[in-house]
């Protein structure tokens, strides 16, 4: 069950994030955002010990993997000037946080003590990742990325990816399957091809049996969908 940690993680986020956006003047969001992302590496340098790491499992640890894309989405919607200057030094800001994440890794950077680098590791991961992702979804148009992402296969694993979380840490490991002499230097590869199908199966029943009947029933409730910029105070 040890996986399930960010999935808590994850609903305890979307119950308050909803609340913050509605009760928070718009001009104040980047003030909470860079706050939380503070508090997150402050929390993390406070709980980590050295028998644990919770601090970066419980909810203030990871809060700012969350901040850091809010951070960008508001960027999106509401500072077009800002976001625009963002936009041209984008990739370097790529390429410096993945410059740092290996400098972290090196024995310099160890030396600053196990807190230290918790507290910060996290850190450059979530803003290396969630600047490319950032980066990534302007080309999504792009003949290769339009491609990529519109493969069934991967449209169809995205569409069961809950079960595919879910899951997969409850698909028993096979460490031997009786083979032919010939193919057994592949036991392994083949052992992991059999755990995937299993696992592809088993989310696909999640899917069709309990997630799709119950997503449908929001289908009973008539809602008014409004613009994103009108879902935040101004």
């Amino acid at each position: 069950m040890s996986h399930l940690w960010s999935l808590s993680v994850e609903e305890q986020f979307y119950i308050c994030w909803p609340a913050i956006l509605l009760f928070s003047p718009r001009k104040y969001l980047p003030t909470i955002l860079v706050s939380g992302i503070i508090l997150s590496v402050l929390f993390r340098y406070q709980i980590t010990t050295d028998q644990n790491e919770l601090g970066r499992i419980l909810m203030p640890g990871s809060l700012d993997s969350f901040c850091i894309g809010g951070l960008l989405a508001y960027g999106r919607l509401y500072r077009n000037k800002w976001y625009q200057q963002y936009v041209k030094y984008r990739s370097l800001f790529v390429l410096f946080s993945f410059l740092l994440l290996i400098f972290v890794h090196t024995p310099f950077f160890n030396n600053a003590g196990k807190y230290f680098y918790v507290s910060f590791y996290f850190l450059l991961i979530s803003v290396a990742f969630g600047i490319q992702i950032d980066r990534v979804a302007d080309t999504v148009n792009t003949p290769v990325i339009s491609a990529i992402l519109n493969n069934r296969a991967l449209l169809y694993i995205g569409k069961i990816s809950y079960g595919v979380y879910l899951f997969h840490n409850f698909i028993p490991y096979l460490y031997s399957i009786n083979l032919p002499v010939f193919l057994q230097p592949a036991s392994m590869y083949i052992a992991q091809a059999v755990r995937f199908a299993l696992l592809i199966g088993l989310a696909s029943l999640s899917w069709y049996l309990f997630e799709r009947p119950i997503l449908r029933l929001k289908d009973k409730f008539v809602f008014d969908k409004l613009p994103a910029d009108q879902l935040i105070s101004s």
